[in-house]
This record gives structure tokens, C-alpha cells and sequence, in this order.
């Protein structure tokens, strides 16, 4: 590639699909000489990828020190939790609707099983497979635009938000949670599985992201911005 094979469009186009994938984790350090190295360009068009992602929330540029994967708070992770309910619960009436089996939901779940019963527990690994689990839902609904909006949306990105906290009680409680979406598909019930989903994300998971939150502003003291 040169200069004149891709532009900073494409390019940035490129490291977007890098950062909302997880290829480029949240917190990692990205350098302008390597991808320039990498895509066989300058500085220049790297440096503007850099501003548009930037504008996007997806990077954090950092005066003397560098350009980083954004990452989450606990507000951003609630507040995309919040939005993710109703996509899901969209996204599970049209898997019924259409007539879905929920093959590869399975697939997911034994790796998930897997996990749980690993020593130690890996956080990351299972945020990510339960990432998996829930994109799969909504990619089975068949619905390209729902599936663009849940990707705009950084939920992987939450994952670890989700999961290193986790004590093995919880562990079990989502697996089980998790089996009951398939067994709902099958049921063919809609209602209740749109029901359950709102259940499973907003009641509980919320919940929870509202006590890490207040646990937080707790041990930040009443003077910490």
C-alpha cells in the first residue's frame, strides 16, 4: 500500500472496526509510527484517524503521552445497558417470529460452562464469549439495521465492567439466566421472552451497575470529582 491506496477515511474506517471488535482492547496504547509502519502511509493520515476516533469517544488522546482505547465508566456502561434492554427484547421477538433455533446460542453456552468451571475464572475470556452469546441473539433476528445500531453501541467493550467483580454465586446465576433465553426461543412465547430479557438486563444487571456505582462515589469521598 501507498499514500494514494488508502485514504484517512479507509484507515479509519479500519481502526474503528479494530476498537468496537476488541481486537484493540480498552486502555491499549495506539501508536502512530507502527500503523503508519503497518498501512504504509505517513504520520499525517494516521494522526487524523486518530482525531475522527477521538470525536467518535473511542480514543482518548493524551498531550505527551499518547493515544489510547477508550475506556467505559460504570455511568457509560448503565446507560448503554439501558439501550441494550430494548434492543435485545426487539431483538429476541424477531428470532421467534422468524422461526429461529438458537443452534449457535448453544455453542456459545458450552464455552461459557467451560469457563465457569475453569481455575482461575478469566474474566475477560467469559465477558467476551457472554458478548458473543448476546450478539448472536440479535444477529439471528435478522434485522441488519438492529445489528449496525447493537455494534454502534460498544457493548463489548463493557464486558470486563461486567464480570470482574463477579462472585461465583452471580457466575451461576448468569449462566442460568443464559440458559433460560434459549429455552424461551424454543418456547416460541415472545411475550415472555421479551419479558425475561428485560428481567435479565435491566432488573438485575442494572441494578447491580447502580450499587458499583454508588460503592464508588463512596470510596471516591464526598470532595473527589
Amino acid at each position: 500500500m501507498s499514500d494514494a491506496t488508502i485514504s484517512v477515511e479507509q484507515l479509519y474506517t479500519e481502526l474503528r472496526q479494530r476498537i468496537l471488535s476488541g481486537e484493540y482492547p480498552c486502555g491499549m496504547k495506539l501508536s502512530e509510527n507502527k500503523l503508519a509502519k503497518e498501512f504504509y502511509v505517513s504520520r499525517m493520515p494516521v494522526r487524523e484517524s486518530f482525531k475522527h476516533l477521538e470525536q467518535d469517544g473511542l480514543l482518548t488522546i493524551l498531550p505527551k503521552s499518547g493515544s489510547y482505547v477508550r475506556s467505559q465508566s460504570l455511568s457509560e456502561a448503565k446507560e448503554g445497558l439501558e439501550v441494550r434492554t430494548f434492543l435485545e427484547a426487539l431483538a429476541i421477538r424477531l428470532v421467534i417470529e422468524r422461526g429461529e433455533e438458537p443452534v449457535v446460542l448453544e455453542e456459545c453456552l458450552t464455552l461459557m460452562a467451560g469457563l465457569l468451571e475453569a481455575e482461575p475464572f478469566d474474566a475477560l475470556a467469559f465477558g467476551e464469549m457472554h458478548f458473543r452469546f448476546h450478539r448472536s441473539l440479535v444477529q439471528l433476528a435478522g434485522n441488519d439495521l438492529l445489528t449496525e445500531t447493537y455494534d454502534k453501541m460498544r457493548f463489548r467493550s463493557s464486558r470486563q465492567v461486567f464480570f470482574s467483580p463477579m462472585t461465583p454465586s452471580e457466575q451461576k446465576i448468569t449462566h442460568r439466566e443464559h440458559e433460560k433465553i434459549i429455552t424461551l426461543i424454543r418456547e416460541k412465547n415472545p411475550v415472555k421472552a421479551e419479558q425475561f430479557i428485560i428481567t435479565h438486563l435491566w432488573k438485575r444487571k442494572r441494578k447491580n451497575l447502580i450499587n458499583l456505582i454508588e460503592k464508588q462515589k463512596n470510596e471516591a469521598g464526598p470532595f473527589r470529582e
